[in-house]
C-alpha cells in the first residue's frame, strides 16, 4: 500500500492495524490447523492426552498470534521509554499467564484421564484437580515475578506469614480442606460408594470438593 502522501502519525496508525488484522487472520488459520490438521492425528491415537493438548493449543493461538502482532505494532512507535517499558512488561504478563493456565488446563486433563488409569482406587475429584490448578498457577506467578524483576523472598515471607494469620481465622475451611485431602489420599471411602452418615443422611458419593463433599440420594436430592 501506498502511504506516502499520508501523515506520518497516519502512515504508523495504518501499518500498525494492518499487521494487527494480519496477525489476527494468521492466527485463525493456525487455530484452524492445530484444531483439524492436528486433531485429526490426535483423535487417531488411543491416548487422551494428546486430543486435550491439541484443543488446549488450538484455542490460544489466535490469541498469542495477536500479542505477537501488537508487539511487532508497537516497534513502529516512538515510544517513551517507561511507556515501552510498561508495554513490554504488559504484554510478557498477558503471554506468562496465558501459559499459565494453558499448562493447568493440560495438567487438569491429564490427572482426570490417567488418573483412574494409574490408580484405579484413586479417582480423581474436584479437590485434587482445584489443588494441581493452584499448583500451576502459584509457579507460574512466581515465574512472571521474577521475570518482572520482583525478589520473591520477601514475599514468600509475607505469605507465610499472612497464611498463619489465615489459617487461625479459617480454622474451620481448612479443617474442611484437609479431610476432603484425607479422603481421597485414604481410599477408605471412594467415589460411587453409598454411605450412610452419622445425621441420617444416605446415598452415593458424587464428589470431594474443597469445602464438602456431595452426596447423590436415591430420590435423586444432593447432600452436601
Amino acid at each position: 500500500w501506498d502511504f506516502g502522501g499520508w501523515p506520518a502519525s497516519a502512515r504508523t496508525a495504518a501499518l500498525s492495524f494492518l499487521v494487527i488484522g494480519l496477525a489476527y487472520l494468521l492466527g485463525q488459520v493456525g487455530k484452524y490447523v492445530v484444531v483439524n490438521r492436528l486433531g485429526a492425528l490426535a483423535r487417531r491415537t488411543s491416548d487422551q492426552w494428546d486430543d486435550a493438548v491439541v484443543y488446549a493449543v488450538g484455542r490460544r493461538v489466535p490469541f498469542w498470534s495477536l500479542l505477537i502482532g501488537l508487539y511487532i505494532a508497537a516497534g513502529f512507535w516512538v515510544l517513551a521509554p517507561n511507556v515501552a517499558n510498561a508495554l513490554d512488561k504488559t504484554l510478557y504478563v498477558v503471554a506468562a499467564a496465558s501459559l499459565t493456565f494453558l499448562a493447568a488446563e493440560v495438567l487438569v486433563n491429564l490427572v482426570r484421564t490417567h488418573g483412574p488409569a494409574i490408580d484405579p482406587s484413586l479417582p480423581t475429584t474436584t479437590l485434587t484437580e482445584n489443588l494441581v490448578r493452584i499448583f500451576v498457577v502459584t509457579i507460574g506467578l512466581l515465574v512472571v515475578l521474577n521475570g518482572l524483576g520482583l525478589s520473591i523472598t520477601p514475599m514468600l515471607t509475607a505469605l507465610g506469614v499472612g497464611g498463619l494469620a489465615i489459617a487461625l481465622a479459617l480454622q474451620d475451611t481448612l479443617a474442611n480442606l484437609f479431610a476432603g485431602f484425607y479422603l481421597t489420599v485414604a481410599r477408605q471411602i471412594r467415589i460411587g460408594n453409598y454411605i450412610r452418615l452419622s445425621s441420617g443422611e444416605e446415598g452415593y458419593l458424587v464428589d470431594i470438593d474443597w469445602r464438602a463433599s456431595r452426596l447423590r440420594q436415591l430420590s435423586n436430592n444432593t447432600v452436601l
